[in-house]
């Protein structure tokens, strides 16, 4: 607000399965790469008139990705 841009939360609803060989930064890089492409097929080809940011976040322990989903 204190911006003053008018903006949306959008929800993408992505597999977020990852591969394991992945490091937590990639793994949180790749789903958010994910949902930001789930966006733009929602918006069609109004998505070039907006500014998309996705992003994820993961727990990390002794340099180790946990996998949250039970």
């Amino acid at each position: 607000e204190w911006a003053e841009l008018t903006f949306s939360v959008m929800v993408s609803d992505v597999d977020e399965s990852f591969d394991d060989s992945l490091s937590p930064e990639n793994i949180a890089l790749s789903i958010a790469g994910k949902k930001n492409t789930a966006i733009q097929e929602q918006l069609g080809n109004e998505w070039t008139q907006h500014v998309l940011i996705a992003a994820d976040t993961i727990v990390v322990l002794n340099k180790e990705g946990i996998n949250m989903l039970f």
